[in-house]
């Protein structure tokens, strides 16, 4: 999967009544955004177990499990042991809208 098709699949989720803002700029690992590729890598491994899962008569995942099973195979990828979030706040969240 390429960068462009992960952002394809993302935008698809829409459908189900969210949509996702997660970007390749939202997400570092020791001050390093990661890679277009590394991002594409990672949406194909969650479209694989969503469709698996959907397989199973299973409901499609909310963009909230979505993103979070990115951020936990990302810090999987990179071998993360010490997390610090840093959270945006409401006001400027708004001022993004």
């Amino acid at each position: 999967m390429t960068y462009k098709e992960a952002r394809v699949y993302l935008d698809e989720m829409s459908k189900y009544g969210s949509v996702l803002g997660l970007d390749t700029k939202k997400i570092q690992i020791d001050g390093k955004w990661i890679s277009e590729s590394e991002f594409a890598e990672i949406i194909e491994e969650i479209k694989e177990a969503i469709d698996r899962l959907v397989c199973k008569g299973e409901p499609v995942p909310t963009v909230f499990e979505v993103e979070t099973a990115m951020a936990f195979c990302i810090l999987r990828n990179k071998n993360v042991i010490w997390l610090y979030w840093k959270p945006v706040s409401a006001e400027r969240q708004m001022r993004r809208m």
